[in-house]
């Protein structure tokens, strides 16, 4: 342990959003900050410690939280990394930290999920395909939406109303519910979020103009993570160097055909029921 480990008891979280991967969860993460009651991660929004850096050690994962003094401030302290609810196979290790009682999800329709990966990678990779032939090269995106399937692992571990499920598309539509919801879920006061806190548009998808600066700024943000220097990564955001990245960039991604559309409905039609039945849900505004 650290020195300050040692003075200092840390403490863990107490709930863990676990997916779903292009579904808002940025957009949830800046939420939660805006709530005094409620701690995540400012230094890394995504600390994937339990698929990409369980190897590090819990101390590692520790020093994202607050102390056991500062914690007193927070109801609720926890993070989100979206890329968890793709690997099942991990779901297990959630439950070796007893504080995590709680697991939050945010999904939306999975072909529209799909769309906004291949934007992503778009602006990350200067991918330069069509959506197709995006689907090929990339068969993951498929499976990665898949919810259902995944959420399967974590609720042998997890009883349902240890979950909360937010669909993105509801969520954005009516922010004030979802500030209940997630409220109630997390046994904090609701009245506490920011009047404004969920409107702001977060991390939408563009296509950038000077790609080739893109890509090298994401290998660059790639490797500071790696080496712990994130505080690099935050130092650039706020000197605008994100906004430099954006200059003259286009907000249209190329189409989805529409018959491309319909038959990925019917590829997770099968997910989508069984998700409905795990989480006794209603998801009828997928199949629109």
């Amino acid at each position: 342990m650290s020195d300050k480990s040692k003075k200092e008891t840390m403490t863990l979280p107490s709930f863990v959003g676990i997916g779903g991967e292009r579904c808002g969860s940025t957009w949830l993460h800046t939420l939660l900050q805006q709530h005094p009651k409620i701690y995540v991660p400012v230094k890394r929004k995504e600390l994937d410690f339990f698929n990409f850096n369980y190897e590090k050690g819990l101390e590692w994962y520790e020093s994202f939280f607050p102390n056991s003094e500062q914690a007193k401030t927070y109801q609720a302290i926890g993070e989100i990394s979206p890329r968890y609810l793709n690997f099942p196979q991990y779901a297990q290790r959630l439950t070796t930290i007893e504080s995590i009682n709680k697991l939050l999800i945010i999904l939306r329709n999975p072909v529209n999920r799909a769309y906004s990966h291949y934007g992503h990678t778009i602006r990350l990779r200067g991918y330069s395909k069509s959506f197709e032939e995006f689907i090929i090269d990339y068969p993951n995106t498929i499976t990665h939406g898949f919810y259902g399937d995944h959420l399967e692992a974590f609720l042998q571990y997890y009883r349902k109303d240890q979950v909360c499920c937010l669909i993105f598309e509801e969520a954005i539509a009516d922010v004030i519910s979802t500030k209940h919801n997630i409220a109630q879920f997390l046994d904090i006061d609701p009245n506490e979020f920011g009047e404004k806190a969920g409107i702001e548009k977060i991390n939408e998808t563009y296509i950038p103009k000077l790609k080739k600066l893109n890509r090298i700024a994401s290998r660059i943000r790639s490797h500071l993570r790696k080496s712990n220097l994130d505080w690099l990564i935050n130092l650039a955001k706020q000197t605008g160097f994100q906004e430099v990245l954006k200059l003259g960039a286009d907000q249209r991604l190329p189409p989805m055909q529409q018959e491309t559309y319909l038959r990925l409905q019917d590829v997770f039609a099968r997910d989508i029921e069984n998700l409905e039945k795990l989480l006794g849900i209603n998801l009828d505004l997928w199949r629109s």
